[in-house]
């Protein structure tokens, strides 16, 4: 299959999803995609087979990270109705080539917690340090665990405690913790905007946490992923010690 077919099966996959008001996920993703299609010997199959990779703009791959999986099997049996070559394969996988990050040294930010600021000393420590795949995997934990020291920081009981009791507050559930906190701090029409920065921020960076331990790429692409990971930490971080400096005006 060559460019010209890929971009034709691209073209139809959006208009066949661009039907279901379902699926304008879906058609988010492959508009900001990139598909390419090469040669694959497998046993199973007498005739020639092909493997589909499609590469998924970085910030959409984070977003989805979750959805990828079930989208690839999606896109592996209506690919197969629609084109004559028999697709044996559906790969997502991010587009390194759609983003990049600056070399500029990251700074902490400081907070009146002392433990939140070690542990952003840490994880630029780790990033500087790094070489090894393992390394950078160490980094999406070493971020996890800063937001849910955060959170145990900022997460009163008494005073945050969500209305519905389904959702789960424990030691572990940083993001529960922080939107719970952000939903009773950021109160009122008026903080609309910045309540839902504030609560899209925190779920981007579980999602980034999660892509970082998760991807075995090449290092320069991990490395790259454990940068964002570390800036959306202390992005976060910014955050909530801004809505708490307010609320203790």
């Amino acid at each position: 299959m060559d460019s010209e077919k890929s971009n034709k099966l691209r073209f139809l996959l959006i208009e066949y999803y661009d039907s279901f008001d379902e699926n304008k996920w879906i058609v988010k993703i492959l508009r900001a995609s990139k598909f390419h299609a090469h040669i694959t010997h497998h046993r199973n199959y007498s005739i020639q087979a092909l493997d589909l990779k499609i590469l998924v703009e970085a910030s959409l791959f984070v977003s989805y990270f979750e959805s990828m999986e079930t989208l690839s099997k999606m896109l592996h049996k209506i690919v197969n109705q629609f084109t004559r070559e028999q697709i044996v394969d559906v790969k997502l996988e991010p587009d390194y080539d759609s983003f990049e990050v600056s070399d500029s040294e990251i700074r902490p930010i400081k907070t009146k917690w002392a433990e939140i600021n070690a542990f952003q000393v840490k994880l630029v420590d780790q990033l500087r340090r790094s070489d090894e795949s393992i390394d950078f995997q160490n980094i999406g934990n070493t971020a996890r665990h800063t937001l849910v020291k955060l959170s145990d920081e900022v997460y009163i009981d008494e005073k945050h405690n969500p209305r519905d009791s389904k959702i789960i507050i424990n030691d572990g559930a940083y993001k529960n913790k922080l939107h719970s906190y952000i939903k009773s701090e950021l109160v009122g029409t008026s903080n609309d905007e910045l309540r839902k920065f504030a609560i899209a921020s925190i779920d981007l960076m579980e999602k980034s946490i999660d892509l970082a331990n998760k991807l075995t790429h090449k290092d320069e692409a991990q490395r790259a992923y454990a940068e964002v990971c570390i800036i959306g930490t202390i992005g976060v971080i910014a955050i909530i010690k801004s809505v708490d400096n307010n609320g203790n005006k």
